[in-house]
């Protein structure tokens, strides 16, 4: 995979150029600012984004996705439908290995503290730089093998 540089690009084209790397991405943020920064650096990482702008469509999002979707990130705050934690636990029950990985510009709130004291779930305070991002999704994907992750998704495409 090549190097990508955060400092002078933050918002390189969405992974042009980049190979799937295997893992997928469900991406729930209201601000499209966020999501379209957030959704840039991972993409020119080689993830595989699925962007939603509020829960419902990330709900329908992971309905119509066949192969796994490895880790959510989603903003802790997100009107009108459910917040952050909510929807975590709805797409869990039908994705039990699902990491997530809280985003919120009001900080660390007792519920998510607590969420996060699980193996697979973290939390990233906004503002972040892309660099942060990039280094917190590693982090939460890095107990995987990503061999056998993309091994799999072909074989989810190929069906």
């Amino acid at each position: 995979m090549r190097p990508y540089n955060y400092d002078q690009n933050p918002g390189d084209p969405k992974g042009a150029g980049v190979p799937f790397n295997g893992y997928t991405i469900l991406l729930v943020d209201d601000d499209k600012q966020v999501s379209s920064i957030a959704e840039a650096s991972l993409s020119a990482q080689g993830y595989r984004i699925l962007s939603a702008h509020d829960s419902d469509q990330a709900l329908r999002l992971s309905d119509e996705m066949p192969g796994p979707i490895h880790l959510l990130i989603t903003d802790q705050v997100m009107p009108p439908f459910m917040s952050g934690q909510e929807l975590a636990t709805c797409l869990r029950l039908l994705r039990p290995e699902l990491k997530v990985l809280y985003i919120s510009g009001y900080g660390a709130t007792d519920g998510v503290v607590d969420e996060v004291g699980d193996a697979f779930a973290d939390f990233l305070a906004k503002p972040f730089s892309p660099r942060d991002l990039v280094d917190k999704v590693a982090a939460l994907v890095a107990d995987e093998d990503p061999e056998e992750v993309q091994a799999e998704a072909e074989a989810e495409e190929g069906e």
